[in-house]
């Protein structure tokens, strides 16, 4: 290769669309997807590019596992000098980064640091053997072998291009942790600190830096100033654009960044011109996703400056724009895209609509969009989407409408509001909904200036002045911090809007989510206070840390929680987070006597690690209540367990769905870290999003005393209530005898309709979902467990069905997925019609008898049984896949998870039949695996459909990564 298309090859090399398309398209070479080579280098490159396309996924878990399985094949000594280990340990530590264990990444960053550095000297030393190193990578990374005889030139080529681009990210990665953990100083001495390393490779590499080098040095240095002094990175920016000009593409995105620090400083009139002047340069070069960043960019500056709701325009412009052109990703079902781009558009869009009282259904649904974007990882705004021409495909999108949604989650449940609280741009917003005792949707926000945020900082700062006078036992000074929090409550409460306050007031259990971006997480919804009351002492107050999760929540088909008497009582460290705890045994005792007084049977474990709380997590327990401190700041959480430490990313490993309920009498284990994304990271909000029925945890520090007295509340409260009720009532009577901190900080997550005492006796737990069944739910329901007690619950419930469907669906019933089939392609486009035909349904009701129609017709295509035979009667593939993904993606607007995981099991079957081996198909086959695999107990077709998509995932040899 001539030296320009060396260059060319490396920067293309290690680039994230390059590392997934290797992934995908080299899988088969994979040592950690079959054999292992038993070569360190090669198993370390291998799963150096299997891990990159997981974290440029954000999926830091998956990533993460794959750097530790090769290091446990290929033990590390702590002197290592190849480059494979500091490329492993760089991304391991971006991994950390992105799971919010921001100390462990700067600790496994230091480590990549050192390795890199004895690599530069094994390059100076001996060239060539550094050579044949990189020559390997090449080789494993891209299947392609170099001529051995350009060792110096290959690596000399290499230092210019992925040598300084690994010094220039791990240098930044380093300085945007150093200003979390130690503040801007720090940040700008590891700044300097890159600089050095970036002239050590210089050296090292006997490589003479030119204008390219220089300007990626600048363009770094800029980055990481950014944060701690804009106005110093400015000019690092200025400087690469005036070496290389805007029609660079370095240039380009250094005059952008320059607008930005401009922004930073406050200059938005500047700022906005700049932005105004470059977004036509990316567009002419067809980077139509960081147009629609600068557009976005420019709609900031002018929303600063002018605070005008039109703006809310553009922002949609900005936001179809990059959402259109995002790259395709594997996963169809999930949407799954890099947002964090254009996460403060949604804000903007939310602040924008929240600045007028146009509460009309396509503006909901414009807000609602967002903030399901906002709230989730793995969806998009997609605001404005075309209508379909198909019947069907009409009636299914306009269920797929976050406004149609979020009225079909909330519908069978009367009074029960949900509240979010987010730092929009330059304002406090405050948005809920729900239906009335009188079946009404209602629908309010309220958007406060900046007088509105310092109230709430002014509260919480009262807070912790509370809690400071009660550690010192000063009674007179809680009495007048006392005092202070009421005033701010009721003048914070003042400033919401009538129409707000009036929708809270019908309501009479709240969901309470708060997005965690500016830390306003913090702020408990039960401190605002109406005639004299607090809202916590008035109605059941429960968060939920996702859209995703409230809407299992509410789901009919949710994931059962199963009793188990079984109960554990956990002490952490008694030393490590905070002062020694002195009464943690004695209080491990008292709750251990209380579970057993409910029923259940309890122990004390005093020397429990992660591995032991994971299985208790998963199935091995119904009550898993924690003593001792909890750790959550800017840059760490954890449970610090007698020996190692228990986090987000131990929670994240758990299966789901039989996570027993959490009380985690420890301080901050309540708190929910923002990250980009939708990405947010906490310690109950993890482990009640893989399933947990309901959570205690508190969201800021608390004296010990304090927070054993609120725990044998609670569980004298949930012997005879359920979760929300309880939770109510330790309110109710704390409040008589405890400072207002303590019992605000009680952050309750899960279903208020949970019954903690059910949990330790046979028979059906208690929870929300069970009050919003209907016909239809038990329609779809049947469609996928197929068993006698699914049949049964669908017959009690003929009476419900309107006239017009009432005979097809009897008729349905009674012949429904027999053995041979009992419909023949006329009776099933008869159902069809008749379905189409019932005008006087709802949409919901016509899709559910379709969804019907549809597993009879996959049942009657030969695609349930091994091996397939397509029957000659069935369909062709393409409508058979239609058919499939109608299932799927009716199942994931209603979030009804059981008939997406039918539907996704169904398209992997027709997939493989069509093109065996693919790995669509194999995604397909495990996402419905895994979405099955709750009901596998109950339905003896589920079982027997997951154990053969399994078969089929070993025939065509998929990888282990989707097992």
């Amino acid at each position: 290769m001539p030296d320009a298309e060396l260059v060319a090859f490396f920067d293309d090399l290690f680039s994230p669309a390059t590392t997934q398309y290797a992934y995908m398209d080299l899988t088969g070479r994979d040592p950690l997807a079959g054999s292992v080579t038993g070569r360190r280098g090669p198993d370390l490159w291998s799963a150096w590019r299997t891990a990159s396309a997981f974290a440029a996924q954000s999926r830091p878990l998956d990533a993460t596992r794959r750097l530790h399985e090769v290091a446990d094949l290929h033990p590390v000594n702590h002197n290592a000098d190849y480059l494979a280990e500091a490329e492993r340990l760089n991304l391991l530590s971006e991994c950390l980064s992105l799971g919010h264990q921001y100390l462990a990444a700067i600790e496994v960053g230091d480590s990549a640091c050192r390795v890199f550095l004895r690599f530069l000297s094994r390059l100076e030393s001996d060239a060539s053997c550094a050579a044949l190193e990189i020559a390997e990578m090449v080789e494993t990374l891209a299947g392609i072998r170099l001529d051995p005889s350009r060792t110096a030139e290959l690596a000399h080529t290499w230092a210019a291009t992925r040598g300084l681009d690994f010094v220039l990210a791990l240098g930044y990665r380093r300085c945007q942790l150093a200003g979390r953990v130690a503040g801007d100083k720090q940040a700008l001495k590891w700044s300097d600190d890159l600089f050095a390393n970036a002239r050590l490779l210089h050296v090292k590499s006997g490589v003479a830096f030119g204008l390219r080098e220089v300007t990626q040095i600048e363009f770094a240095l800029g980055n990481c100033r950014t944060e701690a002094a804009p106005d110093v990175a400015f000019f690092h920016f200025e400087a690469v654009v005036r070496a290389l000009g805007m029609e660079d593409g370095r240039g380009l995105r250094a005059a952008i960044n320059a607008a930005n620090c401009l922004l930073r400083c406050g200059r938005f009139a500047e700022a906005e011109d700049r932005y105004a002047s470059l977004e036509s340069l990316f567009e002419l070069r067809g980077q139509y996703c960081e147009a629609a960043r600068v557009w976005m960019s420019e709609c900031i500056a002018k929303w600063k400056r002018k605070h005008d709701p039109a703006i809310r325009h553009d922002v949609i412009g900005a936001i179809k724009l990059y959402e259109g052109h995002l790259p395709k990703t594997a996963d169809h079902l999930t949407r799954y895209a890099q947002k964090q781009f254009i996460e403060q558009a949604y804000l903007l869009l939310v602040t924008a609509n929240c600045h007028n009282t146009d509460y009309s259904d396509a503006r909901l649904d414009e807000v609602l969009s967002a903030l399901w974007a906002l709230y989730t990882r793995d969806l998009l705004a997609s605001l404005e989407q075309d209508e379909p021409g198909k019947p069907w495909d009409r009636l299914l999108a306009r269920q797929q409408s976050p406004l149609a949604g979020t009225r079909n989650a909330l519908a069978p449940f009367r009074s029960l509001g949900v509240v979010h609280l987010l730092a929009g741009i330059d304002c406090t917003l405050w948005i809920i909904y729900g239906f009335d005792g009188q079946g009404d949707f209602r629908f309010a926000w309220s958007a406060a200036k900046g007088e509105n945020a310092h109230m709430i900082s002014d509260f919480l700062r009262a807070l912790d002045d509370q809690l400071e006078a009660d550690k010192i036992g000063d009674a007179l000074a809680v009495q007048s911090h006392q005092h202070r929090l009421e005033t701010l409550a009721e003048t914070l409460s003042a400033s919401l809007s009538p129409r707000w306050v009036g929708v809270l007031q019908d309501m009479t259990q709240l969901f309470y989510m708060p997005h965690s971006f500016g830390n306003v997480d913090e702020f408990p919804l039960g401190a605002l206070r109406f005639n004299g009351r607090w809202l916590a002492e008035l109605v059941p107050i429960v968060r939920s840390p996702s859209i995703t999760h409230l809407r299992e929540t509410l789901s009919p088909s949710r994931a059962r929680v199963n009793p188990q008497p079984a109960a554990v009582v956990v002490l952490g460290s008694l030393t490590v987070g905070g002062p020694q705890l002195k009464s943690a045994q004695v209080e491990a005792a008292t709750i251990n006597h209380l579970l057993g007084v409910m029923g259940f049977s309890p122990s004390v474990h005093a020397e429990a690690g992660a591995e032991d709380v994971k299985r208790w997590c998963d199935g091995a327990s119904g009550v898993l209540h924690y003593i001792g401190h909890g750790i959550a700041n800017e840059v760490f959480e954890a449970l610090p367990l007698a020996h190692e430490d228990f986090g987000p990313l131990d929670a994240d490993k758990i299966d789901g769905f039989r996570v027993p309920f959490l009380f985690f009498c420890a301080c901050l284990a309540g708190r929910v870290r923002y990250g980009a994304g939708g990405y947010s990271v906490g310690l109950a909000s993890k482990l009640i999003e893989r399933g947990g029925p309901a959570a205690i945890a508190f969201s800021m520090p608390i004296p010990e005393n304090r927070a054993y007295s609120l725990a044998r509340q609670f569980y004298r409260q949930a012997n005879n209530h359920a979760f929300g009720k309880a939770v109510l009532g330790v309110v109710n009577q704390a409040k008589e005898s405890l400072p207002a901190y303590a019992w605000l900080a009680l952050a309750a997550y899960g279903d208020p309709a949970f019954e903690l005492s059910a949990m330790c006796r046979s028979g059906a737990v208690p929870m929300l979902h069970g009050s919003g069944q209907s016909w239809h739910s038990h329609l779809r329901n049947h469609c996928v467990l197929r068993t006698n007690e699914t049949r049964l619950a669908l017959e009690a419930s003929v009476a419900e069905i309107p006239f017009e469907l009432r005979s097809v669906i009897e008729l349905w019933l009674r012949c429904a997925f027999q053995e041979p089939p009992a419909f023949d392609a006329v009776t099933l486009e008869g159902f069809e019609q008749a379905a189409l035909g019932a005008t006087g349904t709802t949409d919901v009701e016509r899709l559910s008898f379709y969804a019907a129609v549809c597993a009879e017709r996959l049942h009657a295509s030969g695609l349930e049984k091994l091996p397939i035979a397509i029957s000659p009667d069935a369909t062709s593939i393409r409508q058979l896949l239609d058919t499939s993904r109608f299932l799927a993606v009716l199942g994931s607007a209603l979030f009804d998870m059981r008939l997406n995981g039918l539907g996704c099991s169904f398209m992997g079957r027709v997939i493989t039949v069509d093109q065996n081996g693919t790995d669509r198909s194999a995604l397909f086959l495990c996402q419905g695996r895994e979405k099955l695999l709750e009901c596998e107990s109950v339905s003896p077709f589920v079982r027997t459909m997951r154990c053969d998509d399994g078969r089929i995932l070993q025939a065509f040899g998929a990888r282990q990564s989707w097992s």
